[in-house]
């Protein structure tokens, strides 16, 4: 473990009543959108503002999924999908303003919490489940961005309680059992194709089907690191034996462009680990005793972050922490470092300044010289006759 933390809590986002269950981030990093029991909210991480918020309601209830989507050929239109805890799928756009609109919203198979939601922008499919098993691709128009099914396709997983959903390297869907391990469905029309143990529980789950990996938590004994393409274990990520209540999932991410795994507890910590020696980096305090099941990581104006979303009782606030990494050498600070760039520039001006008025006054001499040769001459013969 690292003698300092590198990450420092910058930001706390209020505004969450009761748990915060899900966060995502959008691509350029700029918009962050969390879920929980209060609905769904969309913050502004440059501003570290609220922007927009949808309160749970009726027969929808709490937010239990978020998930951004852009298209590569239509970048300027933005998506916003979040699941519920009655199994809804709501679709918000935003343009090119900060403006979030409403525009779809589908209640997939046999209604039941939304436990995933993924997008492939190869394929432009978003794949949702539920906790009862179905499975849902939809496709993205190129030029309206509405959400279709066609070319879509819906399946139910007998026996199984997916705990989250990924697309793979081939863009086949990987629905990730609770008890039951991992079903990989064939893109085009949702065919079962292989069914592969972990030999543990699944909670949370993260991927990165560019690195072909996938985190899951075991909601026991920590996090487990396998390649995607034959699930294959290749790591391990053990929580410290600390946990002080029963076994509950917690939110996993990849970060740092796949170099460290971020994990939330059961017990107010953060832990940071190092994805190639799997050591413990570094463990951040969130909110004393909290259950954190969201986090996630991005870039806030270029400086690497870790968002964390408390879980507190249904009946009090919640916060939302946004932790910065320290890119400043250790023991210097910033602001010192500026005066002393300031001083320096300072005193080259100064030589500077000194330089050109030699050089001016060099120049007047030189152009006058003429002058005052002849002026010496004429007083020469006065003085001589």
């Amino acid at each position: 473990m690292t003698s300092s933390s590198s990450y420092t809590a910058k930001y706390s986002l209020h505004g969450h009543f009761g748990r915060v269950l899900c966060l995502s981030t959008s691509e350029d990093g700029r918009l962050l959108a969390t879920g929980g029991i209060d609905g769904t909210k969309i913050w502004c991480l440059q501003a570290m503002q609220l922007l927009h918020e949808i309160p749970s309601f009726g027969i929808r209830g709490a937010t239990t999924e978020v998930c951004w989507i852009r298209r590569d050929d239509n970048p300027e239109v933005e998506l916003l999908a979040y699941g519920t805890q009655c199994g809804f799928v709501i679709f918000l756009r935003r343009s090119q303003t900060t403006v979030f609109t409403e525009f779809h919203v589908a209640q997939i198979h046999d209604p039941s919490e939304i436990t995933g939601i993924a997008y492939s922008c190869s394929s432009n499919r978003v794949a949702m489940v539920n906790v009862k098993g179905s499975v849902v691709t939809m496709s993205i128009d190129p030029v309206t961005m509405q959400p279709s099914l066609h070319g879509g396709w819906c399946v139910v997983v007998a026996d199984c309680m997916p705990g989250g959903v990924a697309f793979n390297t081939e863009r086949d869907i990987m629905v990730f059992g609770t008890y039951d391990g991992i079903h990989v469905l064939h893109n085009s029309n949702g065919a079962l194709m292989k069914t592969q143990n972990l030999g543990t529980t699944i909670g949370k789950v993260s991927s990165d089907s560019v690195k072909n990996l996938f985190c899951t938590d075991t909601m026991t004994e920590g996090l487990t690191l396998h390649r995607m393409s034959d699930a294959a274990q290749v790591g391990s990520f053990p929580i410290p034996k600390d946990r002080i209540k029963i076994a509950a999932p917690i939110g996993v991410t990849f970060g740092e462009g796949c170099k460290i795994v971020v994990a939330g507890s059961d017990h107010g910590l953060l832990y940071i680990f190092d994805l190639r020696t799997g050591s413990l980096l570094e463990r951040l305090k969130v909110t004393e005793g909290a259950w954190i099941q969201a986090v996630t990581t991005t870039h806030v104006n270029g400086i690497p972050a870790v968002i964390a979303g408390c879980s507190a009782t249904d009946d009090h606030p919640s916060d939302v922490i946004v932790f910065l990494k320290d890119t400043a050498p250790s023991g210097s600070s910033p602001i010192v470092r500026g005066n002393r760039q300031l001083r320096h520039f300072r005193k080259v001006l100064d030589i500077l300044t000194i330089a050109v008025v030699a050089a001016a006054a060099l120049t007047a001499m030189y152009q006058n010289w003429g002058f005052f040769q002849q002026g010496w001459k004429q007083d020469g013969n006065m003085v001589a006759a």
